[in-house]
């Protein structure tokens, strides 16, 4: 009962730290971000997924252990997303997915909405450049039926 509560306690005071806008959140997923998006050439697709669950661990995961949370990044070894990956694990959020969905689309639209967007699942599609050149980048939020938790993947597509 006693592991229960402080379990409880621990999972509020994550939440109320968790839902704090931090500019340096922002910024260190914002810049390599951008950086991974601009490098990706014209004819080219490269994709970042991210991983996580709140709550458990992933259904892939060793099941005899017990879990607060868990996230992953992947890059398919495309070295210029690397720092992004890492940078998602680091600061990302297990436990609003959305809020990750949310700081991508505020980093490349240059924070053009006001406010937190409170996103469950998005499909969108975000231009960064121009007519001539530039990328295209695919946002997609969902749950992971294989993993569990959610999904977020980043595919970019240059022009």
């Amino acid at each position: 009962m006693r592991h229960e509560r402080l379990l409880g306690l621990l999972a509020v005071l994550m939440a109320g730290i968790a839902a704090q806008p931090s500019s340096a959140a922002d910024k260190r997923l914002c810049d390599p971000l951008k950086s991974f998006v601009h490098s990706v050439n014209a004819g080219e697709t490269r994709k970042v997924v991210f991983n996580a669950i709140w709550g458990s661990s992933f259904k892939t995961s060793d099941q005899t252990k017990f879990f607060l949370g868990e996230k992953a990044c992947t890059h398919d070894g495309y070295k210029p997303a690397k720092p992004f990956c890492t940078a998602l694990v680091q600061v990302g959020s297990m436990e609003f997915p959305g809020g990750n969905a949310d700081e991508v689309v505020q980093c490349l639209t240059g924070g053009a909405h006001k406010g937190r967007l409170f996103l469950a699942k998005i499909d969108a599609t975000i231009a960064v450049g121009n007519d001539d050149k530039g990328q295209e980048v695919h946002l997609v939020l969902d749950d992971d039926p294989v993993r569990g938790g959610s999904v977020m993947t980043i595919s970019v597509t240059g022009y």
